[in-house]
């Protein structure tokens, strides 16, 4: 029962956002030698929910923040996982 819960959240929250983000690629731009050749505008959210946000900021600037619980941003040659944690840490910088 737990993975069929896990199974039905994802399907509803996530997967969604996922195929709007990819809907939002543009036409050029390709993954070689290990980084992204990104020909759009950056830093961008490319979609989002109160759940998940898929945003692209090449050099990792902070210019975009999503709402959502978790925010999988891609850089030039990575990627971050952003949790609400990882942005709302009291004190910390």
């Amino acid at each position: 029962m737990a993975a069929a819960a896990v199974v039905g959240f994802l399907q509803q929250s996530w997967f969604p956002v996922i195929e709007q983000a990819i809907n939002q690629l543009p036409n050029e731009g390709e993954i070689h030698s290990q980084r992204l050749d990104w020909r759009g505008d950056s830093p961008v959210s490319l979609a989002e929910n109160r759940f998940l946000g898929i945003t692209v900021d090449l050099n990792h600037s902070g210019g975009v923040r999503s709402p959502g619980h978790v925010q999988v941003e891609f850089g030039h040659i990575d990627v971050k996982i952003l949790s609400l944690w990882d942005r709302w840490k009291p004190g910390i910088h």
